[in-house]
């Protein structure tokens, strides 16, 4: 149980840093949570770090959501939707559906830190685990590319610092050009710069 609180500690602490707006805020929880694991209330301390952990990651998400592209001409976009799942494994997951009249669409996700991405990494780094599928490059970052000319659909899968795994999954589009310019609208100098906060 020590270890376990410890270890929630320091990882609340470090991502504190990086948000000194709302350190006043999450500083009172922090200091409740170890006034609380002082007095040997285990569970109460865990949710209060909960608590902050919870605060931290919206503000996470604030941030990824800025990279999420606005609609093509003709096109429109839903609301950006977040799964609070990854939360639990320490990462983040938003999503977005783009749509236009003609059925064609687009949905666009990003998944940071997850304990998923070695799979990822595994696959690109080995051609025989892509399964005919070809690597390219997008804006200079290597992606997996999988299109199907004959149903006009496809999926582009990119991976950035090896945390980041963005994907871009189309279907009825009328040419992958449409694919190809979601994924040249994400601004990766900005996604690193979120990296590093």
């Amino acid at each position: 149980m020590r270890k376990f609180f410890l270890i929630l500690l320091a990882f609340t602490v470090t991502a504190l840093l990086a948000l000194p707006a709302q350190a006043d805020e999450l500083s009172d929880s922090l200091a409740k949570a170890q006034a609380l694991y002082a007095q040997g209330k285990y569970t109460e301390a865990i949710t209060e770090l909960n608590f902050a952990i919870a605060q931290i990651q919206s503000k996470q998400m604030e941030q990824y959501e800025t990279l999420f592209p606005v609609p093509l001409a003709n096109w429109t976009a839903d609301k950006i939707e977040s799964q609070a799942g990854m939360a639990i494994m320490g990462g983040i997951s938003l999503s977005r559906y783009y749509h236009n009249e003609a059925g064609a669409n687009v949905t666009l996700s990003i998944v940071s830190d997850s304990p998923l991405m070695s799979g990822m990494l595994m696959a690109m780094g080995n051609p025989l685990m892509l399964g005919g599928k070809k690597v390219v490059s997008i804006k200079g970052e290597k992606a997996v590319d999988d299109w199907d000319n004959d149903s006009k659909a496809g999926k582009l899968q990119i991976i950035v610092d090896s945390r980041v795994l963005i994907t871009i999954d189309g279907n009825s589009l009328e040419k992958k050009e449409d694919l190809l310019a979601y994924a040249n609208a994400i601004d990766f100098v900005k996604l690193r710069a979120i990296l590093k906060r």
